[in-house]
Parts: structure tokens; sequence; C-alpha cells
């Protein structure tokens, strides 16, 4: 059986597109993650500047992700969803991940989201801004 000659260099090309790919698809969700995480700063709660300093953008594993440090700021999640019967999904699908949060009941803190509004607003933007990325390859 004989070889296809130019195998070598076709499969190192595809090795190096594999790593651009990569590359832009990061740089893409890095991008919007970083515009979420401002516009969240932007209108976050002033509680002596706790909670726009806990926000942070962060590559984990395959996933960019837009969070609040709880070690700077551990009361977030509840000023994001709210306490007790105030609590609130920003959606539905986010309501298991709300429960989370969820202690006894018993606030009375209302929500004052600044991270979910910010993310909704700008998570359609990440397709586009990858595929602005594979552009420059």
């Amino acid at each position: 059986m004989g070889r296809i000659k130019g195998m070598n260099s076709v499969r190192k090309e595809l090795r190096q597109l594999k790593k651009k790919a990569r590359v832009a698809t990061d740089r893409g969700a890095m991008k919007v993650a970083q515009v979420i995480r401002d516009e969240a700063r932007a209108n976050a709660p002033v509680d002596m500047g706790r909670i726009k300093q806990s926000l942070e953008v962060e590559k984990r594993g395959d996933y960019t992700v837009v969070f609040a440090d709880p070690n700077v700021a551990p009361h977030a999640p509840y000023l994001e969803f709210g306490t007790g019967g105030f609590a609130v999904a920003p959606a539905p699908e986010y309501a298991g991940y709300m429960r989370e949060f969820y202690v006894n009941g018993e606030g009375k803190t209302p929500p004052k989201p600044y991270l979910f509004p910010a993310f909704f607003r700008h998570r359609d933007k990440v397709i586009p801004t990858i595929e602005e990325e594979f552009k420059k390859l």
C-alpha cells in the first residue's frame, strides 16, 4: 500500500489550526466576559465597593467564567437573587443555581441583580466575537 505524499505537512497544519482555533475561541469568550464583568461592576449595588471589587473573569478549563469572588464578597449572590420570600431566579433555567444560596426562607432582602442582567444582555455576542477572532487568523 502506498503512502500519500504531503500527509505529514497536512497533519502539522491541522494541529496548528486546532491551536489557533482554541486561541481564537478563548480570546473571543474572554472579550465578551470582560464586557459582562465591566457592566456588572457598573450596575452593582454600592456596599463599600466589595461587590464591584469581587467581580472577576477567569478561564476554567474549557470555560470562561464571570463570578463574584466569595472571599471578597460572600454576600454577592444574596444581593443578586434576594433572600427568603424575596428570592427570584433571573430566569427559570437558573432556579436550581439560585437555590444553592437559599438558607432558611426568613431573609428580607429584595434582589438587586447586577451580574445576570449583564450576562443576558451580552451572551449573544460570544459567537460573533469568536468569529471575528477567527477572521484575524
